[in-house]
């Protein structure tokens, strides 16, 4: 992907963010992506731009590296994944909407650095698509539970290295 222009440093997921705030509802990776090229934020020389882009946004929310300002994947009605704004979720949460992000609140917690540790290892071993859902899974089973999954997927990390 080529950016804009030789002064626009604007990313697939800036330039997600700022559609977004634009439109004020989510919309799936490949809408987004027809907007940034339609806009002219960036420029692809993929043979298939759109999905190129579409993808690049999707796995910076999946693998949630450089995921910020924070993307989401929501779910539509009839059940499409979209990508939304946090704020988006809590719209849709109050009004009573079905997406990934409902029943979700925010904590704040102080852990030893060692718990610290673990919920790395485990969040690169992949037990889930981000940190917020391996954090969750690590409450609900237990970090001892997964402890041999997590050694599978760092060990399946090396083996690929």
């Amino acid at each position: 992907m080529k950016r804009r222009g030789t002064g626009n440093s604007m990313s697939a997921h800036s330039a997600a963010c700022k559609i977004l705030e634009e439109l004020g509802e989510p919309r799936s990776a490949k809408e987004l992506a027809e907007v940034m090229l339609t806009r002219g934020y960036l420029t692809s020389s993929a043979k298939d731009p759109v999905y190129s882009i579409a993808q690049t946004i999707e796995k910076t929310i999946r693998v949630d590296t450089y995921n910020s300002p924070p993307l989401l994947f929501l779910r539509s009605k009839d059940g499409r994944r979209l990508v939304g704004l946090p704020s988006m979720a809590e719209a849709e949460q109050e009004k009573g909407h079905d997406s990934n992000a409902v029943g979700r609140k925010r904590l704040t917690a102080e852990v030893p650095e060692k718990v610290l540790n673990d919920i790395q290892l485990a969040n690169q071993a992949r037990l889930a698509p981000n940190y917020d859902d391996t954090v969750t899974r690590l409450l609900k089973e237990g970090l001892s539970a997964c402890a041999p999954e997590i050694r599978r997927g760092l060990l399946k990390q090396l083996d690929d290295i």
